[in-house]
């Protein structure tokens, strides 16, 4: 997380400075992320690459043809 100084004005008499907590996937790319053209969360691509290694892992090669492929845009 990275955290930005932001300033208050109140009654434009009181200046309050105040700490903000930005999350990461917020502060300067935000991902989009694609499966068979539509878009998905990033919980649940995270979930399908989650899938995909317990797959990979696997010798049984009928598990790997379950794959999924996510596409991962970056702005």
């Amino acid at each position: 997380m990275e955290i930005r100084q932001r300033t208050i004005r109140r009654n434009f008499k009181k200046v309050i400075t105040s700490r903000v907590a930005i999350p990461y996937t917020m502060q300067h790319r935000m991902k989009k992320y694609y499966l068979q053209g539509k878009e998905i969360s990033e919980k649940q691509a995270k979930a399908i690459e989650a899938k995909n290694q317990k797959y990979i892992s696997s010798n049984d090669f009928t598990l790997w043809a379950k794959c999924q492929f996510v596409t991962v845009v970056t702005k």
